[in-house]
């Protein structure tokens, strides 16, 4: 699947091929229609929320 990942705070984001994630027990795994560059990431983009990088922009989406 393609994903846009953040390598560097402040930093171009890339898109690029990343593996399906197999579901855990008690999950399940939801086909991605598509996702959006929010608020959140943007947080994360500019760095005001710290997370470890390389980070997978785009949480929240539409899928079935």
């Amino acid at each position: 699947m393609k994903a846009a990942i953040m390598e560097q705070v402040n930093g171009k984001f890339i898109i690029k091929e990343v593996p399906i994630p197999e579901p855990k027990e008690g999950q399940v795994l939801v086909k991605m229609i598509s996702s959006s560059i929010n608020p959140s990431d943007i947080i994360s983009i500019n760095g005001a929320k710290p997370l470890p990088l390389p980070i997978q922009l785009g949480s929240e989406g539409y899928g079935m």
